[in-house]
């Protein structure tokens, strides 16, 4: 226990102590100026200044080619370009105050409310105090300053924890990296990343530890996608790379020019200028991007073109998207009706005073308790109208917004955390990135889907092939269960699994075909782990000097893999090639020289004999090595032996692993695990080789030329390959795009138009069986050919500033890529995920039309619509095109007789007819059951996207897994991403996330019919309970002569609409129920409620309008009467009418609850008990202090102690709420809803149930 918890010790006083490089800061007066010059520069201005230049482009000189001396914050780097320090914070200290006020001011309601609170301090329009009269408005700036105030605090406390993170940086003084903070990074730096290790800022990469020069990277933090990409270092430096290159960032003289910093992530256009005049280009592939991840490297160097907020991942930051639902705007629309009907009732208070008031002119002071000095009754009718404003003020909502915000969160909570949408196997839950529209889910007119990995499983699985014509899946049975299979686990023919052992030496066709299954893909090969040992040790003056963390590592863990550094250590020749870093205490142990021991391995205990020595700066190399002379010995000895024995075993397992493969691609790695399965393994890849495994133990390394890579306009990639005094190159691609280059001589040869028939009919059979296909094909030139091919297409790509560079480039690739011999033919299963059709068929009955947007052939795309139960067996497909077969199509469906369901399918030719707005087409549409769209590019999804929100009106949901969905998902009224086999991009676009496409079924008509429901009735609810208070004050006007005054208290008037009528609605809009999840989710009919917006339209507003006029009337005159001609004071009637107005908003409230939970009841318990409460406080702590007229004493105890009190407040509830509980009653009795006929249906069938358990 002793050595454990000093082995901890040492941990810590290694990181405390550790060289870490912190840079010294610019004076005072220079960080004071910059400080202002943040504050005061506009954000334009500033930008311009720190790009350094007004041009297009900006000159990076490595800050390791300065002069020794000089100040980093003098470097012409520092002052010119942004650092590497990021805020995403949006308030200081200094600024909250201020900016977090102009954001609040500009919601008009705050706004309003601000106004009306000043005008309340001018003596002649006062209503209230003037202190009382800011507490509402300031109840709502403080809740709304402490929610973005912890908010922000959120942010910044992580943004400290991203700039406080380490990376090594190259440190001129001390000629070696050093750790530094990536606060502390600035452009031109050399920084030296290891595995696993993010990248800090955008990197010009310079040095791999690989000898070629490549490296991978997962952009996963930046687009989502998990699977790894390749990077290479430029031409020009690749004899840097190499873990045994003795590289040091001053031999890379040089000045970097690259373009300003944009937002584009797959651009990069710039140029390395070497001292010697030599030029070379900088492309996307040379980049290392911020937020990137170091994988399968075990270490690269660069240097630092973009910094901080100049970066591509902080360009590219914009946070998510604010969407306004439909519920939201219209309330605001009502709001508009709320404010016509305030300045109707002060017009009419002002006109209704002036003339009161002149109907005792001229002797005015006849008029009882008139004030003496009153003006003129205009003057008096215009203060009395402004008085009104500051009265009625509460018409408008203040806490409606607020409370709604919570209202959400709260449902969003409890959305995420429902169980029925988890997904076990990938751990993850519903995620919700938008939180201010949970009430669309409800209302979805029209599903937009992807396919792949949407409504299948984007696990591909090799399923069958046919070479040169021949089909080898015939001896396959087709029927297998695809849950017997997986992407490694290849059913394998076993005619051709006999064929390739036994021809594939001798049967060209046979074995190209293989090999283009595994070249021609972007699939990485892992098979043991990387480690980097730059925290070990670094080499100085010929002599490796170890770190406290070459001792700390192995003794606080024994399995630390450290075998990577052999080759940095296996030139040390004697003991005194191994010294200790000066700067830091060393603590470590003497381990004894028995056989076996090794100090990586911990295989064995160390001795308990220990040494503790204290190393100061001015100790001497050699005084060193006398005092640890033998511990050295002994140290040299086991680190070279055991380091010796773990290559050798580590080479030994190397060689017995089974590769494991990384791809960019689901189908790139089904394949390649089929031509592995078949014997022709891909063994390793580099940017110059590629190794395969063939047959009987034959390895293969073939040397690349040029890769071609794929991309969405050519719909295929291609590798070259020097094959012996020949090129080869090996194409695969979709069908239609490899046979249109086909070479005419193999076309029209009889075996070459043999092979092309039966392919195109083999092709045409795997689509209909839903089958993703692919065309493999191989060309071979001359090396000549393929030298004068690259020597013209490498001039294209160093031709920066060509404007037409990208379609040159296209050419030139289009004039290697053609005349190719087919190969044959792939077909890769995409399974259906689970529950597909269900919630399909689920969503059909809701009413929602359901759109298939996919980039698959006609014939896949309609296969996999019938699979999944889009197209129903019995409806009728219909295929549009041109016009003409809208015409046919419209005919066919309005005159049918039969009215027989139908389904359409669309192209991406038959666009144009939809955003030309073709009305027989919208037609045909709006009544087919469902529609799908192939052959569909990215830029196609979100076009009609935008066409269907335009032209047919409705709420439009689009669905997708991958970074190809990303422009639809943002284009939709709601965006759902999978959290599926793509990344996490269409995620990261998206409003909401599921793991599944089935959960979309209870997301939808469960969670979303209950959130649509419970916000559409607490809107209309704020409304009424401020309408119904307002309507009260204005009754007492007109037996006040219109004077503007109240008999109510004035800061319950002001808290009422806040605290005392706002927790209630909050817990009903989170907890309602209008029926049981399960009458939801097993009857979608019920989802039209939603989708037709049928609970939340102006007649349910001017309804409740009405309502609170009539219990207004109720309320007021059933109080006037029951104190008619009694000596009851202003204070005692005004706590009945608050009395009253506070019980029936509960009970109006009462009667909209379908589901009590014990939240909402101990809530309602609770303020019916906060209400008389605060009365009692308030009189028992009343005083003069308080500025208050009249200040009330034992009011509302004495009122409780009175019959009239009781019988006016029973009364008044009695009679107002009776309206609204007969007709809700008439209603249910006469013309139930759905909802309503279902729930009871539900009941009764759980009662026959119980009965029958009970009998039995």
């Amino acid at each position: 226990m002793e050595m454990g918890n000093e082995t901890t010790e040492r941990v810590k006083v290694h990181r405390r102590l550790s060289s870490v490089f912190i840079p010294p800061q610019p004076p005072i007066l220079e960080r004071t100026a910059a400080l202002v010059n943040d504050v005061v520069i506009p954000v334009s201005t500033k930008f311009r200044l720190r790009t350094g230049t007004l041009s297009n482009e900006r000159e990076v000189i490595p800050n390791c080619l300065a002069e020794r001396g000089v100040h980093r914050y003098e470097l012409h780097n520092y002052r010119h370009y942004c650092g590497n320090e990021i805020t995403t914070a949006k308030y200081s200290l200094l600024t909250f105050i201020p900016k977090n006020l102009w954001e609040q001011f500009h919601r008009i309601a705050n706004l309003y409310f601000v106004i009306i609170a000043c005008l309340n301090w001018v003596p002649a329009l006062q209503a209230f105090n003037r202190y009382i009269g800011m507490i509402p408005v300031g109840l709502i700036l403080l809740l709304t300053a402490s929610k973005d105030a912890y908010e922000d605090f959120r942010r910044r406390r992580l943004d400290k924890q991203i700039n406080c993170s380490y990376c090594h940086v190259w440190d001129s003084d001390k000629n070696r990296f050093r750790k530094m903070q990536w606060r502390h990074v600035i452009v031109g730096d050399f920084v030296h990343l290891s595995i696993d290790e993010v990248i800090p800022a955008d990197i010009l990469l310079i040095r791999s530890s690989d000898t070629s020069g490549v490296c991978f990277v997962e952009t996963s933090n930046l687009d989502g996608e998990t699977s790894l990409k390749q990077r290479r270092v430029p031409t020009s430096v690749i004899s840097f790379s190499g873990e045994e290159s003795e590289f040091k960032p001053p031999q890379f003289k040089a000045t970097v020019v690259c373009e300003k910093p944009n937002n584009l992530v797959y651009q990069m256009k710039g140029r390395i200028m070497y001292n010697d005049g030599h030029i070379e280009g900088i492309y996307r592939e040379n980049m290392l991007l911020r937020g990137c991840k170091i994988r399968n490297t075990t270490f690269v160097e660069g240097v630092v073109l973009y910094a901080g907020k100049d970066t591509k991942a902080m360009m590219n930051n914009s946070g998510v998207r604010y969407k306004r639902s439909s519920l939201e705007l219209a309330t605001n629309r009502f709001i508009l009706y709320c404010v016509a009907i305030l300045i109707v009732m002060c017009l009419f208070g002002g006109i209704a005073s002036m003339l009161w008031l002149f109907s005792f002119a001229p002797d005015i002071t006849a008029v009882i308790f008139i004030i003496l000095n009153t003006k003129s009754p205009i003057t008096e009718g215009i203060v009395n109208l402004v008085s009104s404003i500051l009265n009625y003020q509460i018409l408008i909502p203040l806490s409606l917004y607020i409370s709604v915000e919570l209202i959400k969160l709260g449902q969003i909570y409890l959305i995420s955390a429902d169980i029925d949408l988890y997904y076990e196997k990938s751990d993850r839950r519903m995620e919700c990135r938008s939180l201010n529209i949970p009430e669309e889910l409800g209302q979805i007119q029209y599903v937009l889907s992807d396919k792949t990995g949407t409504l299948t499983e984007n696990k591909m699985i090799f399923r069958r092939c046919a070479i040169g014509g021949i089909d080898f899946g015939l001896d396959i049975d087709y029927n297998i269960s695809s849950n017997d299979l997986s992407v490694e686990n290849v059913a394998t023919s076993p005619t051709l699994k006999r064929q390739v052992d036994m021809e594939w030496n001798s049967n060209p066709e046979l074995l190209d075909f293989f090999l283009t299954m595994a070249m021609c893909n972007t699939v990485v090969v892992n098979k043991v782990p990387h480690v980097d040992a730059i925290d070990l040790g670094f080499f100085e003056n010929g002599v490796f000097t170890t770190g406290n963390s070459t001792f700390l590592y192995s003794l606080q863990d024994p399995n630390y893999p450290l075998y990577s550094i052999t080759s940095r250590v296996k030139n040390v020749g004697d003991e005194r090639a191994v010294r200790y870093e000066p700067e830091t205490d060393a603590i470590f142990e003497s381990f004894p020289e028995s056989p076996g021991w090794d100090i990586f391995s911990g295989n064995s205990k160390p001795s308990t004999r220990r040494s503790s020595i204290s190393f100061s700066r001015s100790s001497t190399f050699s005084r060193r090595i006398q005092v640890f002379h033998n511990d050295l010995i002994v140290l040299r000895n086991k680190l070279l032996s055991g380091q010796r024995k773990r290559h050798e075993k580590s080479e030994e397992k190397t060689e017995s692993l089974s590769p494991l493969y990384e791809a960019e691609s689901p189908d790139e790695l089904a394949l390649v695990y089929a031509a592995k399965a078949y014997g022709i393994s891909l063994l390793s890849r580099s940017a110059e080789s590629v190794t395969l495994a063939l047959p009987y133990g034959n390895k293969e390394a073939f040397e690349i030329l040029k890769v071609l890579p794929f991309d969405s306009t050519r719909k295929r990639m291609s590798i070259i390959v020097r094959q012996e005094d020949e090129v080869a190159i090996y194409c695969k691609g979709a069908d239609s795009e490899v046979i249109s280059v086909l070479a005419r001589s193999f076309v029209d040869s009889t075996y070459g138009s043999s092979v092309l028939k039966d392919s195109r009919a083999l092709l045409e059979k795997f689509s209909t069986q839903g089958l993703r296909t692919l065309c493999l094909a191989k060309r071979t030139i001359t090396v000549a050919e393929y030298e004068a091919w690259i020597a013209k297409h490498l001039e294209i790509e160093n031709n920066m500033n060509s404007l037409d560079r990208d379609d040159d480039l296209a050419k030139s690739i289009n004039e290697i890529e053609r005349d190719f011999s087919l190969l044959g033919v792939t077909a890769i299963e995409d399974r259906l995920q689970e529950g597909v059709g269900e919630t399909i068929d689920a969503l059909r009955q809701a009413g929602i039309q359901m759109w298939l947007l996919t980039g698959d052939k006609m014939e896949t795309a309609i296969n996999v619509a019938r699979s999944c139960g889009l197209f129903p067996s019995n409806c009728s497909i219909y295929v549009i095109d041109t016009e003409n077969d809208v015409q046919t199509t419209y005919v066919q469906t309005y005159q049918n007789p039969f009215n027989e369901s139908y389904c359409i399918v669309l192209s991406s030719a038959s666009l144009h007819l939809l955003s030309q707005n073709h009305q027989l087409l919208l037609e045909v549409i709006t009544r087919s059951l469902a529609v799908l769209c192939y052959r569909m590019t990215p830029s196609n999804k979100a076009e009609i996207v935008k066409i269907v929100k335009k032209t047919l009106k409705g709420k439009v949901l689009a669905i997708g897994d991958g970074a190809n969905d990303v422009p639809m998902i943002q284009c939709a009224d709601v965006g759902i991403g999978i959290s599926g086999q793509e990344g996490m991009q269409a995620v990261m676009a998206a409003d909401f996330a599921i793991a599944r496409f089935r959960y979309l079924h209870k997301l939808l008509l469960v969670h979303g019919h209950w959130c649509y429901d419970r916000l559409a009735k607490t809107f209309l609810y704020f409304l009424y309970k401020n309408a119904l208070f307002v309507f009260v004050i204005f009754w007492c006007q007109i037996f006040n002569g219109f004077s503007g005054g109240t008999p109510m208290d004035q800061i319950y008037m002001m808290t009422y609409p806040i605290i005392f009528t706002s927790v209630q609605p909050l817990m009903f809009g989170i907890y309602d129920q209008v029926a049981h999840r399960k009458i939801l989710y097993e009857k979608p009919k019920l989802y039209t409620v939603g989708r037709k917006g049928e609970l939340y339209r102006g007649t349910h507003f001017w309804l409740n309008i009405a309502d609170a006029i009539w219990q207004s009337v109720i309320i007021y005159f059933t109080a006037h009467l029951t104190y008619w001609d009694s000596t009851v004071d202003y204070h005692t009637f005004g706590f009945l009418l608050a009395t009253s107005i506070f019980f029936i908003n509960i009970i109006h409230l009462v009667i909209e609850v379908h589901c009590w939970t014990a939240p909402m009841i101990v809530t309602f318990l609770f303020f019916i008990l906060v209400h008389f409460a605060y009365f009692r406080i308030e009189e028992f702590l009343i005083s003069p202090s308080w500025q208050l007229k009249d200040p009330p004493v034992d009011v509302s105890h004495y009122a409780m102690m009175t019959t009239e009190f009781w019988s006016a407040l029973l009364l008044s509830i009695v009679i107002a709420v009776a309206p609204r509980f007969f007709v809700n009653v008439l209603l249910n009795a006469i013309r139930p809803s759905e909802v309503l006929v279902e729930s009871l249906l539900q009941q009764k069938k759980c009662k026959r149930c119980q009965a029958l358990c009970i009998s039995s």
